[in-house]
């Protein structure tokens, strides 16, 4: 049985975050189309848009 998780992903010119499907033996299997919010420019973005969120909600 696979399983779903979440992993930092570049596309583009942006980094997000998406919903990423692995098969049994581990491997990626695919991912979402679409990322979830938080996302950025780079890690760094990334980084500071979610501890922004963070501390908002």
């Amino acid at each position: 049985m696979g399983t779903w998780n979440y992993r930092v992903m570049k596309r583009g010119d942006k980094v997000a975050i998406y919903e990423v499907y692995y098969g049994d033996n581990g491997n990626v299997k695919g991912y979402t189309a679409n990322s979830i919010a938080p996302q950025g420019n780079d890690m760094d973005d990334l980084e500071n848009t979610a501890r922004v969120k963070v501390v908002v909600a």
